[in-house]
Formats: C-alpha cells, sequence, structure tokens
C-alpha cells in the first residue's frame, strides 16, 4: 500500500500529503474534507456506472441464505443468550473509527473505515466493549455487565474460500466488572461462556465431531490451574486439548478458546472467546476485565442448510 500511496502522491504533485492530512486536520476537519471529496466524486458516476459497479463490488452482493429461517436462528440464539444472564442489544450498523484497530490490534486496513468519525461494525464484541465500559465508568461499583447480540459483520478483507463473504451474521457474548479476589471473578467468565456455547452447538451436533482446544498464558499460574480444573469439569467427555497460549498473539489475555467441528473430512473453527484488556485501556484501570466470546451463526445455518 505505501509504494501506491507514493505513485498516487506524485500523480498529484503533493509528496506525503496523506501524512500531512493525517498529522495537520483534526477530525472534523477531515470529515469536512471527505464529505466535499465523495460528494464530487458521486457527481461523477452515472446509473449505468453505479449498476455495473453492483454487480462488481463484493460488498454489496446479498447473501445466499433465507432470510427468515436465519432470522429464526438469530431469535434462538439471543433467548438462549438471555436466559443466561445476557441482555441482548440491537447494535448500530457503526461503531467509532478505531474502534477495531486502537484496542483490540486489527489491521485498520481490514476494517470499512466511513466518514463521520465512523467505521462499518466488523465484530459485535468491539461495540459491546465500549457500552460495557462506558456504563461501567459512568455507575463505578459495577459487578458485571453481560451482553449478547447478532450482528453482520462486514470485514475489509478478501477471502479466497468460497464458504466466507465479504459480510457474515455471527453472534456474540460478552462479559464485563471488576476483578474479585482470588481469581474467582474469571474464573466465573470462561465457565459462563464456554459452558454456553458447548450446550447451545450440542443441541446442533454430535459430541463426537466437536472439540475444544483452551490456550493459557501461563500453565502453572494460580488462575491458569482454577481454569483448567473448572473446564474440565464442564466439558467432561467431550474432546479437549489445553495448549500454551502463542506469546505473539496480544489479541487475547490469561486464555483463549476455541471450538471446533469436524465435518465432511475437514474442521471448522465455529466458535472463539477469551480475556482482553480492551476495557483496562478504555478506563485506565488493570482491575477491569473483559471476556468477548462468538460465534459464527451463518456458517452453522449454511451447516444446518446443507449449503456447505
Amino acid at each position: 500500500m505505501k509504494r501506491i500511496i507514493q505513485k498516487l502522491e506524485q500523480k498529484i504533485g503533493i509528496p506525503g500529503l496523506v501524512d500531512r492530512i493525517a498529522v495537520n486536520l483534526s477530525g472534523s476537519e477531515l470529515n469536512t474534507f471527505l464529505l466535499d471529496l465523495f460528494s464530487k466524486k458521486t457527481k461523477q458516476i452515472t446509473p449505468p456506472v453505479l449498476l455495473q459497479q453492483y454487480r462488481q463490488n463484493r460488498f454489496s452482493s446479498p447473501a445466499s441464505i433465507d432470510p427468515i429461517k436465519y432470522k429464526e436462528d438469530e431469535i434462538f440464539w439471543l433467548k438462549s443468550g438471555e436466559s443466561k444472564g445476557f441482555k441482548p442489544l440491537l447494535l448500530s450498523p457503526l461503531i467509532p473509527l478505531g474502534s477495531s484497530s486502537v484496542v483490540g490490534y486489527v489491521d485498520q486496513n481490514n476494517v470499512i473505515s466511513a466518514l463521520r468519525g465512523s467505521e462499518v461494525v466488523s465484530d459485535a464484541t468491539n461495540a459491546l466493549a465500549l457500552k460495557i465500559a462506558s456504563e461501567i465508568g459512568k455507575e463505578q461499583k459495577v459487578a458485571v455487565k453481560q451482553y449478547c447480540a447478532t450482528h453482520r459483520y462486514v470485514r475489509g478483507q478478501n477471502y479466497k474460500n468460497t464458504a466466507f463473504s465479504a459480510h457474515f451474521g455471527a453472534f456474540c457474548l460478552v462479559s464485563g466488572g471488576i476483578d474479585r479476589s482470588n481469581h474467582s471473578f474469571e474464573v466465573e467468565l470462561a465457565k459462563t461462556h464456554i459452558s454456553f456455547y458447548l450446550d447451545m452447538l450440542l443441541s446442533f451436533f454430535a459430541k463426537e465431531n466437536l472439540s475444544l482446544e483452551v490456550y493459557l498464558a501461563d500453565n502453572s499460574n494460580t488462575i491458569s490451574k482454577q481454569i483448567e480444573e473448572a473446564i474440565r469439569l464442564i466439558c467432561q467427555s467431550l474432546q479437549v486439548e489445553l495448549r500454551a497460549k502463542d506469546p505473539a498473539n496480544n489479541y487475547y489475555q490469561i486464555l483463549q478458546f476455541k471450538i471446533f467441528l469436524s465435518y465432511k473430512n475437514g474442521q471448522i473453527d465455529l466458535a472463539d472467546g477469551g480475556f482482553v484488556d480492551w476495557t483496562q485501556k478504555m478506563l485506565a484501570n488493570n482491575k477491569q476485565r473483559l471476556f468477548i466470546s462468538g460465534v459464527g451463526l451463518e456458517i452453522i445455518h449454511k451447516i444446518k442448510q446443507e449449503m456447505l
């Protein structure tokens, strides 16, 4: 991308243009500049060109699934989340610019940045984390906040796998609150999230086709041992693998889990989650704990409907 930007700056005749705009313009000034720019660009688009762009733009194509059946799946998951103490939320399609990259270690190029200081939601857990941080910051004495949501994610990556598209449906859970003594809060959150997904997925798929992998930051510390014991209790006869967390993985802290489905001679990563430090950074408080998780709801729907 750097080379492309340099060529564009040479074409315009202003070297370092992008850096100068990024450094010297405030957020509101940049927004005004971009609004005027896009207004002028859209005036150059004719109706036939618009239709051509629709045909070529991978972000514009409708999903291939039955919307009624899929909405029924969404309702089932939301009601299930609510029954376990997670309040369902209907999220906005937009969140503040940088919501994925500032705290979540996601490259901004993989997100659809928008105008007016916003970006298109690429992961609803970021939006729910902001909701929880905002509420904890106002209320101060919050034991735990728990939300769930279904959402249509939009990702900037160009997936080569035909099973994946630029936009897709997912379900997520987010829990946040203040750490208690003896790591009981962390263990409680891990148990709640992992057991929820196992219960849900076991209602759709045979136990022998599901497996759980748990990545622990340090197998020797007290919290990891407590979490490991709790996980083995809730999983019982399910196939479980406990591994050391990759030190290069900065996205998750303490623990990460993944649930896989054996399907058609391969494995599909259905669910994923773990502890993140987002609320610690937002509220400048190391006592904050946040556990996020999500499941590929559209992938599950396609498997159930024999579309994969």
